[in-house]
């Protein structure tokens, strides 16, 4: 329509507005970490602390999990962007 009459005009809001704590995501952010060497078995574990990230209180809970010979994986539950993270191998009964 080129003329300037919109009275058979209807506007329909489909706008979904939740508040800020009901953001869900269908999966955790996660890294593999994988060793130089294979360890002689997987009975091992990690202790992982939080160096610095964009909003650390942002970050949730970290967790080190799938430990296997190899290597293992890191998630964390947050939504922080540039999470850097220190990882220490734990077992004291390595030998």
């Amino acid at each position: 329509s080129t003329g300037n009459n919109i009275t058979a005009v209807t506007l329909t809001d489909l706008r979904v507005i939740q508040s800020a704590s009901s953001w869900v995501t269908s999966s955790s952010p996660f890294v593999t970490v994988a060793f130089p060497e294979i360890l002689p078995n997987a009975d091992y574990d990690v202790a992982v602390e939080v160096e610095s990230a964009t909003d650390v209180a942002a970050v949730g809970a970290v967790q080190a999990y799938d430990r296997a010979r190899n290597g293992f994986k890191i998630r964390m539950t947050g939504s922080a962007d540039n999470v850097v993270l220190r990882w220490t191998l734990l077992n004291p009964r390595y030998q």
